[in-house]
């Protein structure tokens, strides 16, 4: 620029003392790209020069390429530079769990190939995290710079299903929790069934508009995949239908206490056809069971 300016004043101080103009748009063209091929020349010989510099360094550092190995990424060299530095990752701190044991979070975290913040991986420990069984939902802070703090919602036993030898805490979803001794939780209600637990909760909300049938319930029965039979705990058992459970159980319990379907003495009560209720009444003591 500074060039530029001065040219400028040369030419308008020829003019001012009378001198003819002079056109110097051609000289100022041919200038421009000299300087152009020059610096293209010059560009040329920085990048042939870096190249035999590279290899150079490459022969001399490898003794001649036979003693090479594989950079490790940018990532894994911040991440040991910044513990070196006293920025190592030494704390965690849990919070919100119960039914989860400590040892069980740290590991999914997975601290041991985390050596500071820079390697460790947040969205990775989270889903190790929401793998373990009561998790519900996770939530990770790192404070910089060697800290990283998690916030745990556990979830709620909704259910038991019970299997050949023990029980299982399901929650609402049939996310399977816990195994326990069989009767453990009678506080529960209890399933049985292969695949009861993923419907466990249909079966559970009709059942809420007949809060005087729940108590009396000892398992509820996931046949075939397609219907429930309730297990009574006086022994009766109520088959219910593949489709048209709330209306079964809407006939079941109709009528005044002592006057419904539920509280005549059967042993079965089928519902699985809707046009034709079947009712196989109680053995009356005394009188031999067939077999």
């Amino acid at each position: 620029m500074r060039f530029d300016r001065l040219k400028q004043g040369a030419v308008m101080g020829a003019r001012g003392h009378g001198a003819p103009p002079v056109d110097h748009t051609g000289d100022r063209a041919r200038a421009r790209g000299s300087r152009r091929r020059s610096l293209g020349r010059f560009s040329n010989m920085l990048s042939i020069l870096a190249a035999v510099l590279g290899c150079v360094c490459f022969l001399a550092l490898t003794d001649g390429g036979r003693q090479t190995r594989k950079a490790k990424p940018l990532v894994v060299q911040l991440d040991r530079l910044a513990e070196r530095l006293g920025l190592g990752l030494n704390q965690a701190w849990v919070s919100g769990h119960r039914k989860t044991s400590d040892r069980d979070v740290l590991a999914a975290l997975d601290l041991v190939h985390a050596r500071s913040l820079f390697g460790f991986e947040k969205a990775r420990a989270r889903e190790r995290i929401e793998a373990l069984p009561w998790i519900a939902a996770v939530r990770i802070l790192t404070v910089w710079p060697n800290r990283v703090e998690v916030s745990i919602r556990e979830r709620e036993p909704f259910a038991v299903w019970r299997q050949a030898d023990q029980d299982v805490l399901i929650d609402r979803s049939g996310r399977q929790l816990a195994r326990i001794g069989i009767g453990r939780r009678p506080d529960l209600p209890v399933v049985a069934g292969a695949g009861a637990a993923d419907v466990a909760a249909r079966l559970t909300d009709l059942l809420e508009a007949h809060a005087d049938l729940k108590p009396r319930i000892l398992v509820s029965e996931w046949v075939g995949g397609r219907r429930w039979t309730l297990h009574l705990t006086e022994g009766g058992r109520v088959h219910l239908p593949e489709k048209g459970v709330s209306a079964a159980l809407d006939r079941l319990m109709h009528g005044a206490s002592g006057r419904r379907l539920i509280d005549v003495g059967f042993q079965v009560l089928d519902f699985r056809d809707p046009a034709h209720v079947r009712i196989r009444r109680a053995m009356r003591s005394g009188r031999r069971r067939p077999s």
